[in-house]
């Protein structure tokens, strides 16, 4: 379920007690502007799987180096 009314505090304590939940709700609050982003960088190199790949790389790096995170 994707949670609306977690501030991005909320979301990162969260995303450190290994909450799949709050996986769920980064994706779905940020997947958007990063895939932009990224193919903004990309700029017409490789395909849009390929953006999409590097977007989900990020949130796995995300979910797997949270602890290392420093608001």
């Amino acid at each position: 379920m994707v949670r609306q009314d977690w501030s991005d505090e909320d979301l990162a304590k969260r995303l450190r007690e290994r909450d799949p939940e709050a996986l769920e709700t980064l994706i779905s609050r940020y997947s958007r502007e990063l895939f932009y982003f990224i193919r903004l960088v990309l700029d017409g190199v490789g395909a849009s799987q390929d953006a999409e790949e590097c977007v989900y790389d990020l949130f796995l790096a995300v979910w797997q180096e949270i602890e290392t995170f420093d608001p």
